[in-house]
């Protein structure tokens, strides 16, 4: 059961089109976390799979799935305002510029939704594991090495 809302709980100033897609583990008791982020231009609708995955290789019991939402920014490689975590200028990481405003406050974002999980849930944070396609890779990979304790994995 999932169903994205229009204010996010989460964001915290952060402007994250909606809440979080949450899929709560079939058998109830919430034991580790997932969090999932999409990369440019896409939704979080689009990994819900792998939490309902039917062969298991993906969904676990005790195992929350979090899906996150960006907020739309206007892309400079792209020049369209689209679903992204941070503005990205070019392509090839050689000409990269550094968007560190949004960067930072993707990775801050990320990291109160783990912090939620432990205040609510009383999970360790080595049971939660932060990943994302691209752009949302990025994002984890940032947020979860500066992440004041040791997440499960990335």
């Amino acid at each position: 059961k999932h169903s994205p809302s229009a204010s996010p709980k989460h964001a915290g100033g952060f402007p994250a089109r909606h809440d979080p897609i949450e899929i709560q583990p079939g058998d109830g008791k919430t034991t580790g976390v997932i969090i999932f982020i999409h990369g440019l231009g896409g939704s979080p609708e689009k990994y819900t799979w792998l939490a309902n995955d039917g062969s298991k290789n993906y969904a676990r019991p005790g195992v929350k799935w979090i899906f996150p939402w960006s907020p739309e920014l206007d892309v400079a490689v792209t020049q369209k305002r689209e679903p992204a975590w941070f503005d990205m200028n070019d392509f090839h990481i050689g000409h990269l510029t550094d968007d560190r405003t949004h960067i930072d406050a993707a990775a801050s974002y990320i990291t109160r939704i783990i912090d939620e999980q432990v205040k609510t849930h009383g999970i360790d944070p080595r049971r939660i594991v932060v990943g994302g396609f691209s752009q949302g890779g990025a994002v984890a990979l940032t947020a979860a090495l500066r992440y004041p304790k040791r997440p499960g994995g990335i």
